[in-house]
């Protein structure tokens, strides 16, 4: 018989080295997810002797659909030990994710599935592609240098004002009518997670408000985020991604995730209506996350 149970501190080291045996991540990113991610209250466990074979972790998060607000679960670091997969673990351990969610009053479960096969498995238990986004390449020969309300350009934690910058945040996101919203907590995260692979953040303050939140990988640049109130604002804002990170890059190109609408969107995650609805918010806006 399957016993689950929830984590607890201790368990650590045993979760790390799991998800090296499931995940390709770097020693990096997995200090980091267990130093600033993991809850032992949010996580569920199996066991085999005095090893987890299979967990995962239930993390709290609101959705606003339209006038409504929900709460939600994102399921995070889902994995099963390669040996033990095929035999239900990941089966069993979301069936009382779900139960626990639902005791939790949460509406909808999602998640950002790694890899087709797996969106396959997922759909079995209710959930359903969602949260379209578009990859726009832009060149930055469209671009002069920015004229006015030059943006300030954070690199890491401790020049910013998480609150301030959150605030604006939240404000921007509004504009949309369906979205997952992040708590102060998970955009803290979220800077820490950009930061850590040497991005930057983007922000022109003032009657109009921008954001963006830019990389440099694999020699291209890549903005993760563009929130901005007008289109003018935005050419600022792309105008100074391009005079920071162009000089580094190896072509003339910007990569801009939007969100979209499909068949011109790949859908970035999945989600399920834990009350069994089937009219779920599929055109959801669900901006970075740790995935």
């Amino acid at each position: 018989m399957i016993k689950i149970f929830y984590a607890q501190n201790k368990d650590i080291p045993y979760l790390k080295d799991l998800w090296r045996e499931c995940f390709d991540d770097t020693e990096e990113f997995i200090e980091f997810y267990y130093q600033f991610i993991f809850n032992k209250d949010e996580t569920l466990l199996i066991w085999d002797g005095n090893v987890p074979v299979a967990a995962l972790q239930m993390i709290p998060y609101q959705i606003k659909e339209g006038q409504n607000t929900y709460k939600a679960a994102y399921i995070s670091g889902a994995m099963t030990m390669p040996s033990y997969q095929g035999k239900g673990l990941m089966r069993s351990l979301l069936t009382e994710a779900f139960e626990e969610m639902r005791k939790d009053n949460c509406r909808y479960s999602f998640l950002i599935p790694q890899g087709a096969s797996l969106i396959d498995f997922y759909s079995k238990f209710g959930y359903k592609s969602a949260f379209p986004l578009r990859q726009e390449i832009v060149s930055v020969s469209d671009f002069n240098s920015p004229t006015c309300n030059l943006p300030k350009i954070y690199k890491t934690l401790s020049e910013l004002d998480i609150s301030y910058l959150h605030t604006h945040y939240l404000h921007l996101l509004g504009k949309k009518d369906d979205f997952v919203i992040k708590s102060i907590l998970h955009f803290e995260w979220m800077l820490r997670d950009l930061f850590r692979d040497g991005g930057c953040v983007f922000h022109v303050d003032g009657p109009s408000q921008a954001l963006a939140f830019a990389l440099l990988w694999d020699e291209q640049i890549f903005v993760k985020e563009l929130l901005c109130e007008n289109a003018s604002m935005e050419t600022e804002l792309i105008s100074a991604i391009k005079e920071t990170l162009c000089p580094l890059a190896r072509d003339g190109n910007i990569n801009i995730l939007r969100a979209g609408q499909a068949p011109c969107a790949k859908y970035y995650g999945m989600i399920k209506d834990l009350a069994n609805d089937s009219n779920m918010p599929l055109n959801s806006y669900m901006s970075m996350m740790l995935n």
